[in-house]
């Protein structure tokens, strides 16, 4: 499990025409949080275990730009192409449905059939069909699902791996949008994918990158 504190928002908020944040998979609201302290004009996320979802609904309650819908991850970003406009960070984070990274439940029973417990093929599918994808940044947290190799955080175990088939369709999607974006891969905690516009690709990528994540 990752963490947005990774990122620097303030320097990708300047670099860049973005106004919303858009997450998958809310978890505690840790992410949310620190989006909540910039100048975003809409905050959306999602959350599947009905306990979380409540627990991060409460918490934001006082926030009207927050919104958390409890749904799967690929219906709540295909909500989003039409309930939301302009360029967007999108940060990918739903997997292991059911609170597993929280303790509600663990790895095994989270896991289902045809990795449906790794949306992230689907969010991307989705995605493709938002107007202002092009002009929008996508951050994509725990790489090392997909990706062999050393880790800040190790590597992924065997067991929680994707199946070779889910591995082909990220990679092919990932690829796919390299035809507008720029894509870099970080190795730091879990792993990380960025996609920035092509037209952004001469940014610093260094100053959008925070080397002390809890501070």
């Amino acid at each position: 499990m990752g963490t947005l504190r990774r990122f620097n928002l303030q320097a990708i908020l300047e670099d860049t025409d973005i106004t919303s944040f858009v997450e998958t998979g809310a978890g505690r609201g840790w992410s949310l949080d620190y989006a909540s302290k910039h100048d975003f004009l809409r905050i959306l996320s999602c959350e599947l275990q009905p306990d979380l979802y409540e627990e991060v609904v409460r918490k934001f309650a006082g926030d009207p730009r927050v919104e958390v819908r409890c749904e799967e991850s690929e219906r709540f970003l295909r909500w989003c192409v039409d309930a939301v406009a302009g360029p967007v960070l999108f940060f990918l984070d739903a997997h292991y449905p059911g609170g597993a990274d929280f303790g509600l439940t663990n790895y095994a029973e989270s896991m289902r059939a045809g990795d449906g417990h790794l949306p992230l093929d689907k969010e991307l599918m989705a995605l493709r069909g938002y107007s202002a994808l092009s002009d929008s940044v996508v951050v994509v947290d725990d790489s090392r699902i997909y990706v062999d190799g050393e880790f800040q955080a190790g590597p992924c175990p065997a067991k929680l791996r994707a199946s070779p088939q889910a591995t082909e369709r990220v990679t092919h999607l990932l690829e796919e949008l390299e035809e507008t974006h720029d894509r870099k891969h970080l190795r730091l905690d879990h792993g990380y994918w960025i996609l920035r516009p092509r037209s952004m690709a001469g940014i610093d990528l260094g100053a959008w990158v925070r080397q002390r994540p809890d501070k």
